[in-house]
């Protein structure tokens, strides 16, 4: 199953949140910095992980409808 979000930026003064919405579920309001995997916890919503959270199967493909994203590094030693 591939989890389509939408993510909605909206700045304030303290810190930057973001409106998550996974396929049919209501908006969740997620502050920056939280992982998908959180995030879709906080949801309601599971998401399997094959690749054990390292970005590679695709089962967390993320839509952006407004602003932009910061891809963490999945480079390790």
């Amino acid at each position: 199953m591939k989890v389509l979000l939408a993510f909605n930026l909206q700045l304030s003064t303290k810190m930057a949140n973001h409106t998550i919405i996974f396929n049919s579920t209501p908006p969740v309001p997620i502050p920056t910095g939280t992982l998908l995997t959180e995030a879709a916890r906080l949801a309601g919503v599971e998401i399997t992980q094959p690749c054990g959270g390292q970005g590679r199967c695709g089962r967390c493909a993320v839509l952006v409808q407004n602003g932009g994203i910061r891809r963490r590094s999945t480079l390790r030693l």
